[in-house]
C-alpha cells in the first residue's frame, strides 16, 4: 500500500487514517505506520472502526487484508465480496460469546 492510502471502514465509510509510509504485502502494520484521524490505537489493538465497531482488517486463508479507499488490500478484493462473510462471522462469534 502506498504512502497516503486511506484506511476506511467498509461498513460506515469512516476514514480512520492514512499510511505514513508505503507498506508491503506480508508486512505487519504497526500503529506508528498510520496517521489516525479517529480513535486511539496502539500496537496489538483489534483493528475495528472506532465509530461502528466493524473490522477494517481481517485474516483469511490467503493472509491479512486491510480495508482502504481502494477496497481490501494488499490482495485486491472488492469491498462487497467479503462483507457477507465478515457479517456472518461476527454473528456466529456473538452467538458463541453470549452466556447460555
Amino acid at each position: 500500500m502506498e504512502k497516503g492510502t486511506k484506511l476506511v471502514c467498509p461498513k460506515c465509510k469512516t476514514v480512520i487514517g492514512e499510511f505514513k509510509r508505503a507498506v508491503r504485502g506480508g508486512e505487519v502494520i504497526r500503529a506508528e505506520d498510520v496517521n489516525f484521524f479517529v480513535g486511539d490505537f496502539k500496537d496489538g489493538d483489534e483493528m475495528v472502526c472506532p465509530r461502528c465497531g466493524f473490522p477494517y482488517s481481517v485474516t483469511i486463508e490467503l493472509g491479512a487484508l486491510v480495508h482502504t479507499e481502494k477496497g481490501w488490500l494488499p490482495i485486491p478484493v472488492p469491498t462487497e465480496v467479503l462483507m457477507p462473510t465478515i457479517k456472518r462471522y461476527l454473528r456466529e462469534r456473538e452467538k458463541r460469546l453470549r452466556p447460555t
